[in-house]
């Protein structure tokens, strides 16, 4: 299948994206990783942690005439996902993720930079005779990129300075990994990095804590990232 899927045999998407994950698989089996394809990831686990990288689909694929993937990380711990269950009123977020981004923008340092672009995360596999040379560059990306951002989302005292959080979408739900990791030492520093460089968030992190203060209460799951972050960090002060 990978052989045949990654040459000029096959031209469906779906062929040549199962191959592409065989193929990387392979490569990446030292680091632990193994090929999920009905789920279309790559998984490992880590000291009860989850790491993923996925390979979405492009929705324009079409049969012999385009065929493309991007790549998305995450980290989640099941037994986080359980904790949020139990606490349910005292946290913003439900199941066991912890964080995760496109990417393309954990890959920056594949190419001597920190910060990487969303683009820099296509697979494109359209052409036969690129795969092998384009998978090549890809995992080139991963392994020094992606895995790096991995590990440090993966350790409490790692994460605290680092690109998962620089970059985070959802802090909150680090900052609830932490508590249940009882690393509630480590939030404060965690906060002052993550708002040095998204000073944006500063009136709605203030909301958010002026809320907790109050005894209010927030919907799990509102949309509102700031508010979610300066009411979890006022429920969980240390």
């Amino acid at each position: 299948m990978a052989a045949s899927a990654l040459g000029e045999a096959s031209d469906a998407p779906r062929d040549v994206i199962r191959a592409a994950g065989d193929w990387l698989a392979t490569q990446l089996a030292a680091e632990g990783f193994a090929w999920l394809p009905s789920k279309r990831l790559l998984r490992r686990e880590v000291d009860g942690l989850i790491q993923e990288i996925t390979l979405q689909p492009d929705r324009y694929n079409r049969r012999g005439s385009w065929i493309s993937a991007q790549g998305a990380i995450g980290v989640r711990e099941p037994a986080l996902g359980r904790w949020r269950t139990a606490n349910a009123s005292r946290v913003s977020s439900g199941g066991d993720y912890i964080c995760g981004t496109a990417l393309g923008y954990a890959s920056g340092r594949a190419n001597g930079f920190r910060y990487g672009d969303y683009t820099d995360g296509e697979l494109n596999l359209t052409d036969p005779s690129q795969r092998l040379p384009k998978l090549h560059t890809w995992l080139a990306k991963v392994r020094t990129g992606v895995i790096p951002y991995l590990d440090e989302a993966s350790h409490p005292e790692a994460i605290v300075f680092s690109r998962a959080v620089e970059i985070c979408g959802n802090p909150a739900g680090i900052v609830e990994w932490l508590i249940f990791r009882q690393r509630p030492q480590l939030i404060p520093p965690l906060v002052e990095y993550f708002m040095d460089n998204n000073p944006g968030w500063a009136d709605g992190v203030e909301h958010g804590r002026a809320l907790g203060a109050s005894g209010g209460s927030i919907p799990l799951g509102c949309s509102d990232m700031a508010l979610r972050l300066g009411w979890v960090c006022q429920l969980h002060q240390p």
